[in-house]
């Protein structure tokens, strides 16, 4: 059953205990932290909202955190708690209430002195900043929901799903390469599919709430894959997401499709290489390192080739090329 706050026992004063220690009975009760939650603790259980949120992390007798909170013992009249940067202060419901550092002095002028209002902005922005996570959460909740669909590991949007997407975006995901930016910027793991969670990391990365959010974004991400100087972070996400499932080279006739959207038009060998993979190189597949490569041979060298040399480390596909065309 939902365990409650009033089902919280009651504990002893803070006084019983030695300062700086935290321990499991001492944590028995009601809490507020100084983000104004109220939270309770009964036995090992942290509850939250009449709910069991997490369960206390002992050892040797000691608290030592809960989930993501590392306990930093007593400080004064409660008890501090830290994860990342963010600093919490719980104080026992009842006690004299304290939401942050004390009442900022003033010089007798009555001016404030920027040095004296950091502690209480750094509170303020933590609690703002939580609200705002919040609120953005649900509108890309909502977002994800406009277009998810059943999957075999979770919810997740592909096929009719991520075609609504696009349309909606006015983007044709067949001919316009800002598709290929669109899903890179989400960190697909998989081409043609985002998860829940890439959803999420795609939407905190590019700060959208909504649909016309990511329209908003798509001038600047079709700038972003103009120039072969730009390009290099979506052209590299494409390739691990155009690969099947365990898979670590690409069938030819695919890379040349991904290398239709980004090099046609933008390298004046372009042609050239798509015959050489054609008519020369035999092999069906191509790797990593020379979907990597062939941009930075695109991006640095001249279109005759004349500077470029014979090195360990390029892959032996872009050497060969390079003697066929300064040969022919």
């Amino acid at each position: 059953k939902n365990i409650g706050l009033a089902d919280c026992e009651p504990t002893p004063p803070l006084g019983s205990y030695v300062m700086g220690e935290v321990t499991v009975p001492l944590l028995q009760g009601e809490w507020r932290n100084s983000m104004g939650a109220v939270i309770g603790v009964q036995g090992e259980n942290v509850i939250l909202n009449g709910k069991v949120f997490a369960n206390l992390q002992v050892a040797n007798g000691k608290v030592q955190g809960f989930g993501m909170w590392e306990c930093l013992g007593m400080s004064g009249d409660g008890v501090r708690w830290k994860a990342g940067e963010q600093d919490v202060l719980w104080q026992r419901v009842g006690s004299s209430p304290k939401t942050g550092p004390a009442p900022v002095s003033r010089p007798s002028n009555g001016a404030l002195r920027l040095e004296d209002l950091k502690d209480e902005w750094e509170l303020a922005w933590a609690a703002t900043a939580r609200m705002r996570r919040r609120e953005n959460s649900d509108q890309q909740l909502q977002f994800f929901h406009q277009y998810a669909g059943a999957g075999p590991m979770g919810p997740i949007v592909t096929g009719d799903g991520l075609l609504r997407l696009f349309e909606d975006l006015g983007v044709d995901p067949g001919s316009d390469p800002v598709a290929l930016a669109v899903v890179a910027k989400f960190k697909c793991a998989t081409m043609g599919t985002i998860t829940m969670q890439e959803w999420a990391q795609g939407c905190r990365g590019l700060n959208l709430k909504d649909v016309g959010d990511l329209r908003d974004r798509l001038d600047g991400l079709r700038a972003e894959i103009s120039t072969l100087h730009t390009m290099e972070d979506v052209y590299g996400a494409v390739f691990g997401m155009a690969l099947d499932p365990g898979s670590r080279v690409l069938p030819k006739d695919e890379a040349l499709a991904y290398w239709g959207f980004f090099l046609e038009g933008r390298w004046g060998l372009f042609d050239k290489w798509r015959q050489f993979l054609l008519e020369v190189y035999k092999k069906p597949s191509i790797n990593k390192d020379c979907w990597l490569e062939i941009l930075k041979l695109a991006r640095d060298y001249p279109e005759d080739l004349s500077t470029f040399d014979s090195r360990p480390d390029w892959p032996v596909i872009l050497d060969d090329f390079a003697e066929w065309v300064r040969g022919g």
